[in-house]
């Protein structure tokens, strides 16, 4: 209510959405990079649930995230839209564990090796649909 008796207005209510998106299926905004220009893509594979996904539509084109772990692989498929880059945080072991679209990362096109952070390797990618494959690190397979 406007009148601001029994206000319907919860800011816990306001966000459960951006939990979601942001949070498990990782889609996150860059801020050195107004309006989804440059993208980070930075899943949070918790507990025992198997899979998570969500979708942004940015002014570029829709961004989509979306995972699914076995017992130790995960599968994340990403899509980052026309003139616009991203940077994808892949769960793994090590860098050499991880593929895009079944094949090693040296010869993946529109893809560069960063660096491995707090169990993750990281990646800048070009605009296109990725199918990222990776062994899960010890630090998610103990949750």
């Amino acid at each position: 209510q406007w009148n601001g008796y029994w206000s319907q207005i919860h800011a816990c209510f306001a966000s459960a959405d951006n939990w979601l998106y942001q949070g498990l299926a990782g889609i996150r905004p860059d801020p050195k990079y107004p309006g989804f220009k440059h993208v980070i893509i930075k899943p949070a594979v918790v507990g025992n649930l198997e899979w998570a996904g969500g979708h942004h539509d940015s002014p570029y084109g829709r961004i989509i995230s979306r995972w699914n772990r076995g017992k130790q692989k995960l599968t994340l498929d990403v899509t980052i839209p026309a003139n616009t880059t991203g940077t994808v945080y892949v769960p793994a072991k090590d860098i050499s564990v991880v593929t895009e679209t079944g094949a090693a990362i040296a010869l993946a096109k529109g893809v560069k090796f960063l660096r491995m952070e707090s169990g993750a390797a990281v990646f800048a990618v070009e605009s296109g649909i990725y199918r990222f494959e990776s062994m899960l690190p010890e630090s998610v397979l103990a949750k």
